[in-house]
């Protein structure tokens, strides 16, 4: 005892700095995370203004697009000199028979009896505007009559169907819009319940849900082995394997549950101690929907696009130029874009905000909104490092849907499968490493460009 008391105290050795402890020397002393906007500055620049370019390119296609479209080409049709049902058409230098006034005469009428089994290409079958086709041997479906004299019932049910089938689709999506709607908020609700679910009883629904998923793949195994026979061997030897993995699983990651219920517990209450947070994906959702809804009005206005081309004889149609085809694929790729974009944007804003409040001592007393700081920081500093990202996604997007286009042919089955596994893997090796990025970008190392990051992170 004596000894103990007696002897020395050791000294008290300073804190080593966080920078020096990682051997980090050349992190400067007053490094913060995240960093302070003022000593943010503009990254990816470029792609930001290729961004601009790109959708200034897209608005003069599209016009152009538009000079050349007729929605009644669609809904009320055209003869075979390219006039136009329901309207007064302009005549074109050398073709004669163009410039008729269609204005009364809304309905386009088929003479053969032919038309009603070469759908696919109308544009032969003689035909002309009229204000109505009630005499006998007629079939009116919406704006078009078609000779039926020759056929049975059988047929004209058939062509009937096939003539209305678009037209239906739009009809049962117009009666059931407040059912979607519905259905929405209601998932909306459920997501919210789930949410205060985890908040207060986090350590029930995490060991629940593991036991449920178990029970659930031992009984789906018990019930095809022992109770259905139809089933193939194959199938049942896979729910058999699916259920033995489940449970290995589950028994090896038991003791990791604490760490996963730890990490639900700092993520529930960072969204309830910043509630805007959860408006961000409904935002995001919301115009999600407005880009969905441009792009089919697009869409459609595009399909009535064409210039008026001489086939043979008499018959004229309205066909696509090349710039016009390229437009329509370069509205589909500016669509995949958009989409990357937005998702982008609510990466970094929810990154800002989590980082903000996280590295922050005394979260019940945050300066100002998070949210609304790191959406501040996004759209000043950092939309070019998000052009960047959703552009490399956008272009694999894009890739892949082309691949995807030409393994439909029957030539390609054998490499269907291998190549649909290579490409879901490419696409969300970018994304993850994109997320990476955007996360680093938003919190650690705000003044480099994002092609930086992406090459130190690989």
């Amino acid at each position: 005892m004596g000894n103990k008391s007696s002897s020395p105290p050791k000294a008290v050795e300073p804190p080593v700095a966080l920078h020096v402890f990682k051997c980090l020397d050349g992190v400067p002393m007053e490094y913060s995370i995240p960093e302070v906007p003022e000593k943010r500055k503009p990254t990816d620049r470029f792609f930001l203004i290729l961004f601009i370019v790109m959708y200034a390119a897209l608005g003069v296609l599209t016009i152009y697009m538009m000079m050349y479209s007729d929605l009644k080409r669609t809904t009320n049709g055209y003869d075979n000199c390219g006039n136009v049902c329901g309207e007064k058409n302009d005549p074109v230098d050398g073709i004669n028979c163009t410039g008729k006034d269609y204005t009364n005469e809304n309905i386009l009428m088929y003479e053969r009896d032919s038309a009603l089994v070469n759908l696919d290409n109308l544009d032969m079958e003689p035909s002309e505007c009229v204000e109505n086709c009630e005499e006998f041997g007629y079939l009116r479906i919406l704006n078009r009559c078609f000779k039926i004299s020759d056929f049975d019932d059988d047929k004209k049910e058939k062509a009937e169907l096939e003539l209305v089938i678009d037209m239906q689709v739009i009809k049962d999506l117009q009666a059931s819009l407040g059912h979607i709607v519905g259905m929405v908020f209601i998932a909306l609700g459920i997501c919210f319940i789930i949410l205060l679910l985890f908040k207060y009883f986090v350590s029930i629904m995490v060991k629940s849900i593991v036991i449920s998923t178990v029970i659930l793949s031992v009984g789906l195994a018990i019930y095809m082995w022992c109770f259905k026979t139809e089933y193939s061997t194959t199938a049942k030897w896979f729910v058999l394997i699916y259920c033995i993995i489940i449970c290995v699983g589950a028994a090896l990651s038991w003791r990791k549950i604490n760490f996963v219920i730890r990490i639900f517990n700092e993520t529930t209450k960072a969204v309830f101690d910043m509630p805007s947070l959860m408006l961000i994906p409904i935002w995001v959702f919301l115009i999600e929907i407005i880009l969905i809804g441009l792009f089919i009005f697009l869409m459609i206005m595009y399909t009535t696009s064409g210039v008026l081309t001489h086939l043979y004889g008499p018959y004229y149609t309205y066909s696509l130029t090349s710039l016009m085809m390229f437009t329509i694929v370069y509205t589909l790729f500016m669509f995949l874009y958009s989409g990357a974009f937005l998702g982008g944007c609510q990466q970094v804003v929810v990154s800002g905000a989590i980082s903000t409040w996280y590295f922050t001592r005394e979260k019940d007393n945050i300066l100002g909104s998070p949210v609304a700081d790191s959406l501040r920081i996004l759209t000043r500093y950092h939309l070019g490092s998000v052009a960047f990202g959703s552009l490399v996604i956008s272009v694999m997007k894009f890739i892949r849907l082309a691949i995807k286009g030409m393994l439909k042919k029957k030539e390609f089955v054998c490499f269907r499968l291998m190549m649909n596994l290579c490409l879901d893997f490419v696409e969300e090796f970018i994304h993850y490493v994109s997320n990476q990025a955007y996360i680093m970008q938003c919190t650690a190392n705000p003044s480099s460009n994002l092609v930086k990051e992406l090459q130190n992170y690989s």
